[in-house]
């Protein structure tokens, strides 16, 4: 088998793969949002069933959104202290600066002290070319 034969066959099986997985994932979100639609969680955020040996587990969850303007303004209301009681310092780097930074090699090292970096997964993308 060639590079490219394999790659091919890479390709192929990836997509059947994804579309499967796309498929079962869409599934298994409408399952679990029956389920915590019928458990009753009483005054917990947790809840519990059991059905032919299997445990089942649901935890209610929030996506919260913080407006960084308005914690801003928050802060200058309720002063430092009691604003860092509640809230953490966490800095977000700008990343097309710290490339830049890194590019030119000023403040390269200290950029580079601050920082790990490690290997992560790859993001992989299947097209099927006649939808698009």
């Amino acid at each position: 088998m060639t590079k490219d034969e394999y790659i091919a066959e890479c390709v192929i099986e990836g997509a059947r793969l994804k579309e499967i997985l796309d498929e079962t994932q869409t599934k298994l979100r409408a399952i679990n949002r029956e389920l915590e639609k019928s458990l009753e969680f009483g005054d917990k955020n947790t809840a519990k069933a059991v059905a032919d040996g299997i445990e089942v587990k649901v935890v209610r969850r929030e996506n919260v959104k913080w407006d960084q303007n308005r914690l801003h303004n928050f802060r200058s209301v309720v002063g430092d202290d009691v604003f860092f009681s509640l809230f953490k310092i966490e800095f977000k780097p700008d990343n097309g600066h710290v490339k830049k930074y890194l590019e030119t090699g000023e403040h390269a090292k200290g950029i580079e002290w601050c920082r790990e970096v490690s290997p992560g997964a790859p993001a992989v993308t299947y097209t099927f070319l006649e939808e698009v």
